[in-house]
């Protein structure tokens, strides 16, 4: 028996992932539900073993009494990706100088 195509009515053969002709997949009907992820558990530092605590990077270490490492404030972001383009710009506008003063027709 074969299975027809429900995107083009292609009689592809049976046991097949997606139709012969037209390469559309065949959705397979869901059987059972989805199982939930098991729910993670938060643990402190104080519960970390020492080897792993010395593994972690500084970024996840609190600080002195428990302060947060400061991180760069959202228009940091903008601001660099601005920064980068300009000089990116400058670079290319100047490679075309360079080019075509060497790609001028001769005086």
């Amino acid at each position: 028996m074969a299975v027809k195509c429900p995107a083009c009515g292609f009689d592809s053969p049976d046991g097949a992932s997606w139709c012969d002709f037209c390469k559309e997949p065949f959705r397979k009907k869901k059987t059972a539900a989805p199982q939930a992820r098991p729910e993670r558990k938060s643990i402190s530092l104080e519960e970390l073993p020492k080897e792993a605590l010395e593994r972690l990077p500084l970024e996840l270490l609190p600080g002195q009494d428990g302060e947060k490492v400061p991180s760069a404030p959202p228009w940091f972001r903008t601001a660099a990706w601005v920064v980068l383009l300009s000089i990116l710009l400058v670079v290319l506008t100047m490679a075309g100088m360079i080019w075509a003063r060497f790609h001028a027709a001769p005086r």
